[in-house]
């Protein structure tokens, strides 16, 4: 039996609404908002990752429309550092804007920030580790709904999320992430991220794109080779 396929077709015929899911990756108080703790206590830029949540919020919105699956991703941290193990712990501390304190799980620091407040029919998956598929049940729920591709919005470009689309596509997942929803503090290392996606992962597009292909208004395009 001949399985070749044309890829760039394939990825056109899977991305309905009702296969894909869009996972909002770390969109939380301390790493997004202005009086996080990213932005107020560790002096991080977060410019770009609000004009991501900004194109984010759009793309939310659409898919709510079009019954596309929403997964918040929540990075966390228990108190007294029950989460950490010793080497978790030493790559935290060696972060440029990472704290002890950050995204504390019950604090308000850890919640999604309030422009992308989840909704009662998304799914919400805490992660203690890079990526969205470390340690939780992220992959049996969305088997459980034969769902593939997976759409990847969130920050930081170069950590969460190419960590969460390595491991997607580990898992067997199409990968789709469009550009103007994700966001780095650091514009060389989203550029690399990327990069990286695009030539090794999935593909790379940008969200109204997304939201004309899911509202039935044109086909979906994508860019770069892998």
């Amino acid at each position: 039996m001949d399985r070749s396929i044309d890829v760039n077709e394939s990825h056109s015929d899977l991305f309905s609404p009702e296969q894909s899911a869009l996972l909002v990756i770390d969109f939380q108080n301390d790493l997004c908002h202005p009086d996080g703790i990213a932005a107020k206590s560790a002096g991080r830029s977060i410019k770009s990752v609000r004009a991501a949540i900004d194109n984010t919020k759009r793309l939310n919105r659409t898919a709510r429309e079009n019954d596309v699956q929403i997964v918040y991703i929540h990075l966390t941290a228990l108190p007294e550092h029950k989460s950490d193990s010793p080497a978790w712990r030493a790559v935290r501390q060696q972060a440029t804007y990472a704290t002890p304190a950050m995204v504390l799980e019950g604090t308000r620091g850890h919640q999604t920030v309030d422009e992308l407040a989840p909704q009662s029919a998304d799914l919400l998956i805490n992660k203690f580790r890079y990526s969205g598929f470390a340690g939780n049940n992220l992959d049996l729920l969305l088997r459980s709904e034969e769902i593939s591709p997976l759409i990847l919005a969130g920050c930081s470009s170069n950590v969460y999320i190419t960590s969460t689309a390595f491991d997607a596509i580990n898992h067997d997942y199409h990968v789709v992430v469009p550009e103007d929803c994700i966001a780095s503090w650091d514009d060389d290392l989203h550029a690399a991220a990327l990069q990286t996606i695009r030539h090794r992962i999935g593909r790379v597009t940008v969200s109204t794109e997304l939201i004309a292909r899911w509202r039935g208004e044109a086909p979906l395009q994508v860019g770069g080779e892998n």
